[in-house]
Parts: structure tokens; sequence; C-alpha cells
């Protein structure tokens, strides 16, 4: 089976009819598996969590390389440059470095920047280095389907930070919701993941506890605000935004 990447941070929707609805983004240089074409659309299933839609044939490349990809970890953004042109990255898009000649062999022969180091993020503290990553996101704007510095929904910024980190995530809430263990609320510490429910008692939205009393999420933009028992209250508007569901922690967090 052939694999092909993206080449942009690229719009997966869930109906290739109707492209104003974005479900997800694929990020440069992450791969996948063409299930389906429909005319200038295909259907692709990610290699990263097996999640699903309809993506531009434009933004799609066929790979013949087996290399291990490294991520783009320590800025929110940054950009490569040839002699000619450029091309702005998000945290979290993936690079093939072609160490010879010093350029990443994804697309084109964009030289790898030279004052950024993309080795592995340091794992020997993981929770403190998910941290960190998540805040590199603070003040991005809200996007439905968003997994990038341009835009970053709920689930999407916890995704990607923990994908970074070397921690396979589902794309959705509600998937995500499913794994680690529950925690009783007293016993909450930085680094669990907190569920919340909407008006049908469905889970809706998800944020990462920075301490016991303050999480940090993406609802308008990636913002920290309070968080008790009852779930989070908005800092801006002083009220309760999100009513909590649960609280869950990852083994790798523990």
């Amino acid at each position: 089976m052939r694999n092909y990447c993206g080449i942009s941070v690229s719009p997966l929707r869930k109906d290739p009819s109707d492209r104003a609805e974005m479900v997800s983004q694929v990020l440069y240089g992450e791969q996948f598996i063409i299930i389906e074409r429909f005319k200038d659309w295909y259907l692709i299933e990610m290699q990263l969590d097996a999640y699903q839609g309809w993506m531009d044939a434009r933004a799609i490349l066929e790979i013949n390389y087996d290399a291990k990809p490294v991520f783009i970890h320590h800025e929110l953004m940054i950009r490569l440059k040839n002699k000619s042109e450029g091309i702005l990255l998000s945290y979290g898009s993936e690079l093939i470095p072609d160490k010879k000649n010093k350029t990443n062999t994804t697309i084109g022969s964009f030289l790898m920047p030279e004052d950024v180091s993309i080795d592995k993020p340091n794992t020997s503290n993981r929770l403190n280095q998910i941290i960190q990553d998540c805040l590199l996101f603070l003040n991005v704007p809200y996007l439905w389907g968003g997994r990038s510095a341009f835009g970053i929904d709920c689930s999407g910024l916890i995704q990607i930070v923990f994908k970074v980190n070397g921690i396979i995530l589902t794309r959705d809430a509600a998937d995500q919701a499913k794994m680690g263990t529950e925690v009783e609320f007293k016993n909450r510490k930085k680094g669990d993941l907190a569920y919340f429910k909407n008006s049908e008692n469905k889970i809706s939205h998800v944020g990462i506890l920075l301490n016991d009393k303050e999480i940090l999420h993406s609802s308008g933009w990636v913002r920290i605000d309070e968080f008790s028992e009852v779930g989070i209250t908005s800092k801006i508007e002083n009220k309760i935004s999100h009513t909590l569901a649960f609280i869950k922690r990852l083994p790798y967090t523990a």
C-alpha cells in the first residue's frame, strides 16, 4: 500500500461536497494512506491515529522512504528556506532530514534550520515537557478542527502536544476521554486531563491541568482559566463556561 504525506497545513473534510465543514487538519509531513477518490478529493486515513477525512488532492505528496520523521517541537512555528523561497511550519510538523545535504526531504530542498535543534524533545521529565509545550500555544486562536499554531481546537491541542512527546492519543475529546484512569477530584494534579460535558451530557471539551486550580484549554483562544469541582470558570467573564464530567490520568503523567 502506498504512503502519502501532507505538504501544508491541510484541512480534512467530513464530506468532499461540503468544503465549509472542516473536521481536522493534516500537518506538513504527516503520513497517511488513501482509501478512496472522489473527483479531486481523497478519503485518507492518518497513520497517527487512523482518523479519516477528505483531503484536497493538491495537498498530497506520494512518498517512497521509510525514514522515521522528527517533529518540530520547541517553537510554535519555524521557517525553512532555500535560495528562492521558504515555507512556514507549525509545531508538530514532521521532517525527514537529509543529514548529508542538511535539507528536508519531505518536499523540495528546504534547508534545515541551523539555529534550531529538531532533535527529539527531552522525555526524562515528560510531564514538564508536555506542560511547557502546551504553554507555547497560549493565545493561539480557536479553530474548529484545527491542529496547528494558525488555529487549534481543544482536542487538537492535546493530541498534537502529546504526539510530539511520544504519546499517541485519538483525535476527538469524546474518544480521548476513553483513555487513561479516572481520578477523584480531590486527587487531581498537574498533567491530568479534565473532560467536560454539554447539555446533552456528552463529552465536548478537554483541557490539561497546570495545577490543582488552573487549567489550560482552547476556547475562543488557548487560555488559562480557573478550575473547580464544578468546571471551568472564565477569568474574563467570571462565570462557569464548561461543566466538569470527570478527570483522567494517563500512565505517563502519573
